[in-house]
């Protein structure tokens, strides 16, 4: 997993994508029966919101034919600024915002 500042991802990432190129989802954790799977996540969300970064994973297709874009997932650590920022609402409980976006298609030049 990478890691990019959070102040770019909110004000040039989100802001520049159009919304049909991107959705924005709460993760939670599922409930285990080791209590160690839960300790990970949370240390994970708080590393992420003590340096003010975002995770960022590149999501490639299985296949090179591959119907699907390129998508680009960025987990943020949510806060009252960065939920207003995003405009989704501020849920009591531990979770991590992801941020899925489409990679803009290069458009190959055209010769005439």
């Amino acid at each position: 997993c990478m890691r990019a500042e959070l102040s770019h991802v909110l004000s040039h990432i989100f802001k520049s994508i159009p919304p049909n190129q991107r959705a924005v989802r709460r993760l939670v954790p599922m409930a285990s029966s080791d209590p160690a799977n839960g300790k990970k996540f949370f240390e994970f969300l708080q590393y992420l919101a003590q340096r003010s970064r975002a995770g960022v994973v590149k999501m490639q297709p299985a296949h090179a034919s591959s119907p699907y874009p390129i998508r680009t997932l960025y987990l943020i650590p949510p806060s009252t600024s960065v939920c207003q920022a995003m405009g989704v609402e501020r849920e009591p409980r531990e979770s991590i915002l992801a941020l899925i976006c489409v990679e803009r298609m290069k458009v190959a030049d055209k010769k005439e």
